[in-house]
């Protein structure tokens, strides 16, 4: 970055290389919306379907390898792992683990699916367990470990992953949101 904030590089090549890192980030199971930014070394993929909203970033080297939903304004720090909770069966007897039915060719089930909210960020290092939901404008901390619904507006941290404290109270949140909802016009 130059010091007025602007790239040096210029506009046409850095748009070229944001399609081919975005074009070997995704799988065809997933669909994105407006302004995608895959990071190098991130891959999207999902074993049934995987839609993002608009205006979601993927740090590097992260993998989300789930089905679900997505929303809008998404942010996902390095090393972030966003994965399916019983991806392959653990139950069935004489069979490893690597022969084992695998959540791709099988009927999908609540827990193979995830539902993350709009203006969610999860900080490096963090592993999401499919079977959950992340609420509206929820923070992961680094590091953190989420099994279970996070709520809408909290900050989650820890192994297993804890609500720690609160980004905004409700009515702060509701008014976030609500800002959010008429400014993706100008976005």
């Amino acid at each position: 970055m130059s010091a007025t904030g602007r790239s040096r590089v210029p506009a046409v090549v850095e748009r070229s290389a944001r399609r081919l890192l975005n074009k070997r980030a995704l799988s065809s199971t997933v669909t994105v919306g407006q302004s995608f930014r895959a990071s190098p070394g991130s891959r999207v993929s999902s074993p049934g379907h995987l839609s993002i909203g608009d205006h979601a970033c993927v740090g590097r080297n992260s993998l989300i390898d789930v089905s679900g939903t997505i929303g809008d304004y998404f942010l996902v720090a390095a090393n972030v792992a966003v994965v399916g909770r019983q991806d392959h069966a653990i139950d069935e007897i004489g069979v490893p683990v690597v022969l084992s039915a695998w959540v791709g060719n099988r009927e999908p089930t609540p827990q193979d699916l995830i539902t993350i909210g709009d203006d969610v960020w999860i900080g490096a290092g963090a592993v999401v367990l499919s079977g959950i939901r992340v609420g509206h404008a929820a923070v992961i901390a680094a590091g953190a470990v989420v099994i279970n619904d996070v709520p809408d507006f909290a900050v989650v941290a820890g192994c297993p992953a804890r609500v720690v404290g609160a980004r905004f109270d409700d009515s702060q949140g509701r008014r976030h949101l609500d800002v959010l909802n008429s400014t993706r016009e100008y976005l």
